[in-house]
Order: structure tokens, then C-alpha cells, then sequence
């Protein structure tokens, strides 16, 4: 064990471009100036080099878009992420937009009741349906709302692109899509207590309208971390 621990820190010693030290950031941490400019200090002093800032979570929205109005408690005139991208560039860090694709807000889900995931009986959840076209192209157009808006944007960092459990997704698109892929529905099926077919959602929504270099690839071959720019 003591080898292979010393071997991967040699790997890393012999690639330090395939280092990163990335620290993520909640908005609050961004909120106003002195707090934006006293956490990109401590993250200089921790030898930070990439910031993973969350710009979409539920309800809230922590950069500008037109798509959708800014979170509350953000002075009017003031752009929270925009001025960290620009204060943490002068310390030489790169920056990232963070979404959290899963979870959904009561505002949103109040907006667009048809978003929510759905389980067997019929009963929604404060989560996405990320089954349904429409809710893929609107994250997808937020995100590249973020590319188009900060044309310094270092990177898309993407969370929580997947059901929080398996009770969910039963809404009409997922039962029509297992329908279509199995020639069956799921009422049709035995009620096992770990049900063996699963049908995979991946994709990577804005890979068509960029050109990214790939930092890290899950098992899959996904892209975990890229630099996005617009193709």
C-alpha cells in the first residue's frame, strides 16, 4: 500500500499540470465585496488554483442571466460572480460556474409544476425532471447564458445530474421512454425489492454548443471537469 501511495505521489510530482487545488464556494462566500475579497484571500493563502462557485441551486441564481431575476439579499448594482471572477484572476486562480442540475426550489416548481420528478404514485418532488426535454434545455440555456455573459469564465462545473433515489422517475416521459426501450411499463412488472433494469441518463447538455478541454473523465468517459468555451 505504502508503494502505490508513494507511486501516485510521484505520478503527481512528475505532472504537476494534472494538479488541481480547487476549494467550491457557496454564495454567501461571495455575497459582497469584503467577503468576496476576504475568501479569495484565504483561498491564496491555502495555495487555491481553481474556484468552484455556486451560481445555481434551487431557487436561487447568483450571476447575471436574463433568464432569470438575481437571488435575494445581492445589492442591485453590484454582480457577485462577475467580481469574483475578476478578483480571483488577479491572484492567478481560475474560476468555475457550479450548478446543482438535481434539486429543485418551491418558486420553480410553483413556475413549472410539470418539472417536478414524479414517483409511482403519482406524487412530485422538489426535484427536476431531468427525463423531460424542456427541463434539459433550460439548464442548458442557463449554463450557456453563464459562457456568454462571462466570456472570462474559466470552466461549467455540474452537480447532481441524476434522481436522488429510486423512487423516482415515474412521470410520463420516463414511463413512455422504459416503454418504448422494454415494450413494457413498470405496473406491468413484479414489485421486487431491488429491481434489476435500469435505463441510464448521460449526456453532457452543453458539449454541441462549446468546445471543452476534458480535465477528468468518470469511469464512463463523462466529462467530471472541463474548460468551456463557446464552439
Amino acid at each position: 500500500m505504502r508503494f502505490v501511495i508513494c507511486l501516485i505521489c510521484l505520478c503527481l510530482l512528475a505532472n504537476p499540470a494534472l494538479a488541481i487545488r480547487g476549494l467550491w464556494v457557496h454564495p454567501e462566500r461571495i455575497i459582497d465585496k469584503p467577503t468576496a475579497d476576504n475568501t479569495i484571500e484565504q483561498a491564496a493563502r491555502c495555495r487555491i488554483d481553481n474556484l468552484y462557485v455556486l451560481v445555481f441551486h434551487r431557487d436561487g441564481v447568483w450571476f447575471r442571466t436574463p433568464l432569470r431575476r438575481m437571488a435575494s439579499g445581492i445589492a442591485e448594482d453590484f454582480d457577485p460572480f462577475g467580481y469574483c471572477i475578476e478578483a480571483a484572476h488577479k491572484r492567478g486562480m481560475k474560476v468555475h460556474a457550479w450548478f446543482v442540475n438535481g434539486e429543485m426550489g418551491t418558486a420553480e416548481a410553483e413556475r413549472h409544476p410539470d418539472w417536478q420528478a414524479e414517483n409511482a404514485q403519482g406524487i412530485k418532488s422538489l426535484w427536476y425532471d431531468l427525463t423531460k426535454p424542456e427541463v434539459r434545455q433550460f439548464q442548458r440555456d442557463l449554463m450557456l447564458s453563464a459562457v456568454t455573459s462571462y466570456p472570462n469564465l474559466d470552466g461549467i462545473h455540474f452537480d447532481y445530474i441524476r434522481f436522488p433515489n429510486t423512487s423516482l422517475g415515474y412521470g410520463r416521459s420516463s414511463v413512455e421512454a422504459f416503454r418504448k426501450a422494454t415494450g413494457l411499463r413498470p405496473d406491468d412488472l413484479p414489485r421486487w425489492e431491488k429491481f434489476p433494469i435500469r435505463i441510464p441518463l448521460s449526456a453532457n447538455p452543453i458539449h454541441d454548443a462549446t468546445t471543452g478541454k476534458i480535465l477528468a473523465k468518470f469511469a464512463d468517459g463523462l466529462p467530471a471537469i472541463m474548460e468551456n468555451r463557446l464552439g
